[in-house]
This record gives structure tokens, sequence and C-alpha cells, in this order.
């Protein structure tokens, strides 16, 4: 029996998301299905062992030392791991008295890292610079905004490669989008062509980052997976769009509801919003969260998502956003493809700004 490496890189990484998050049995299973396709594979024999109980565990670590060179080599190959935010059992030892040196090293590094207070951190600074930009002065939105990026910045050089620099990495596009928005001189071009040109950089950003991070597009959802179940979803947007044009009563974006001046905005709002929010948000940042923070990944990234709303100056818009990422969150989780979600949230904004407006307004 064989498998691709890319399902084996799959089968990893959700194994480490796993025992991040508690699910022991989970995480075994798919770091047991990983070394029987791979028997060199150190980090699955490392993690498993971190998972693994009694005779299973003991054997775990005999393959990392005959394949590593010996205990001293099975600290160095932790060592290179990511091990943030993880809490595997440790590997006991059978002598009694003081733990042998390999293990107290990995213990001290699996105390190291921690992505949850960083991830607490740039929601807070996130969602002050959108307070900022709303209620106060916009000028100081866009300074904290920078500030953000430009410690992200180094923050993501100073991170060893693994969960919590994915998380960096997926973050710096909360004060990109925000930056770009308020920045760029934009002021003669009508609303719609402000989506267009700021999504063009944001896209580029995104095509560059996801094998950065070693995501491949299949696995960040770019499929055709359960088509009908995603299609099904995506005609959910009418709905959440008339719901949400109650709430907030946005002027149109098309001089009328004509096909021939209808279809570019609506093409552009199914792209310039569905599209990359969805790239960006359930994409890429989400499966970087559930990396690093486990099963908390998911809810982060519909909270990120929904304070990046706050500009719309509506307690009540910023929850039904909230709402509506834990749905699709858990929506992509689930099938493990964006197509639903991208025409869901391209059909919110098409029934938000576009045919709403003529029909009620």
């Amino acid at each position: 029996m064989t498998a691709g490496g890319g399902s084996l890189e799959l089968w990893f990484r959700d194994g480490v998301a796993a025992a991040r998050s508690g699910q022991r049995g989970r995480a075994r299973e798919l770091f047991r299905r990983v070394v029987q396709h791979d028997e060199e594979h150190v980090d699955a024999w490392l993690w498993l062992a971190g998972v693994a109980e009694g005779e299973e565990q003991e054997a775990c670590v005999a393959r990392v030392m005959a394949l590593n060179g010996g205990a001293p080599a099975l600290a160095s190959a932790a060592e290179e791991m990511d091990w943030q935010g993880a809490r595997p059992v440790l590997i006991r030892s059978g002598r009694q008295g003081a733990p042998p040196r390999w293990q107290r090293r990995l213990r001290a590094h699996l105390g190291s890292g921690r992505p949850g207070l960083a991830a607490l951190g740039y929601l807070a600074a996130v969602t002050l610079a959108e307070m900022l930009t709303a209620f106060a002065d916009p000028r100081l939105g866009l300074g904290l905004h920078c500030l953000m990026l430009a410690a992200l910045f180094v923050q993501i050089a100073r991170a060893e490669a693994g969960g919590l620099r994915a998380l960096l990495l997926g973050l710096a596009f909360a004060p990109l989008i925000r930056i770009l928005s308020l920045s760029l001189p934009l002021t003669r071009f009508p609303i719609l062509y402000w989506y267009l040109i700021t999504s063009l950089p944001l896209f580029v950003a995104a095509y560059v980052a996801a094998p950065v991070l070693g995501y491949r597009w299949r696995e960040l959802g770019m499929t055709l997976r359960r088509w009908p179940l995603q299609v099904l979803l995506g005609l959910s947007g009418l709905a959440l769009g008339a719901v949400e044009y109650f709430i907030l009563r946005p002027e149109p974006l098309a001089p009328s509801l004509a096909l021939a001046e209808a279809w570019w905005p609506a093409l552009v709002l199914v792209i310039c919003t569905g599209l990359l929010e969805e790239m960006v948000f359930r994409g890429l940042l989400q499966r970087a969260a559930c990396q690093a923070l486990g099963r908390w990944g998911l809810g982060y990234v519909a909270l990120l998502f929904a304070a990046m709303h706050i500009g719309y100056q509506s307690v009540v818009d910023v929850l039904f956003v909230l709402a509506v990422g834990l749905l699709f969150g858990w929506f992509v989780e689930r099938t493990r493809s964006l197509l639903g979600v991208t025409l869901a949230h391209g059909l919110t904004n098409v029934m938000l700004f576009l045919i709403m407006p003529y029909l009620v307004g």
C-alpha cells in the first residue's frame, strides 16, 4: 500500500494539530498512518512517541534513536521540530532520579513559544486599530496597522519554521488589507474599483505565502470536492446578504439592476471579496491558526474576521459577521473546500450591495 508525499504531509500536519488540541487518539491514528507508509519519517515517529503510551512509546523512541544515532540526536531532532504549543506526554526514562539530558531539553523546548499569547495580542491590536479608524481618526488606525505589520515582519524573520511562524505570516494579511484600503490614492475612482485595485497585491501576496508555508492549493481548499453540497451552501449567500442589508442598508454599487450595468460589479464582488477573503481567512489563515492553536484556531479566525468589519460601525453587523465566520470556518474544516464559502461570500455581497438596495431601498 502506498501514499503520495502530499498525503503523508497532510496526515502529519493534521496529526500535529490534533496533538496540540488534546485529541491524542486522533493524533496517534494519523502518525501511525504516516510511519506505516514512510518508516523513516523521523518527525512522525517523534510526535507519535509524544502521544503514545507503554511499549509503543518505547518502540517509537528506539526508532527515532536508531534513525538519528542515539539519545543526543533525539534531542536535536526534537529541537528542529515545531513543538510550540504542543503538550504531548514526555517519554519516561526507565531510571530513577533526574531524567536524562535529552529529556530535559525536550521538556524545556515544549514549554517555549506561546503562539496563543501572540495571537491574542495581535487580535487586540487589530480590534483597537479598527476602532480608531472607525470612531476616532483613520490616520491613527493606519499608523497602528503599520506598526503591527512591521512587528509581524520582525517576528516572522526570527521565528523558526512551524506553527507560530505560519500564524504570524497569516496574520500579516489583516494589517496589509487595511493599509492598502486606507493608503492607496483611490479617491477619484468609484468604490467598486477600490475592491478591484486593492485585491491585486493581496492575490499576489496569497500566491507567494502559500508555498512559503508549505501549503499546496488543494490542501487550502482550492478544489471542487463535494460540489453539490458546496453549491447549496453558496446559495445561502442570498439569504445572508438580505439579512445583512437590513443591518447596514448601504448604497448600491451599480446604477441599476440591468444586466449590462450589474454584471461587472457582481463579478468584482465575487472575485475580489468572496474569493480573495476566503482564500486569506478560511484558507491560509485558518489552516495556520489551527496548526498553531489547535481547536481554538477556527474561532480565532472568525473573531479576527469580525474585527475587520468594525468599520461599518454596527455592533449587530460585527456579531452577524462573527456567526457567519464560524459557519464558514466549520464548513471548510468539514469539507476541505473553499468553493461553497466563496460562492456564499460573493453572493452575500451581491445581495447586499447590488440587489437588495433596489428591491427594498
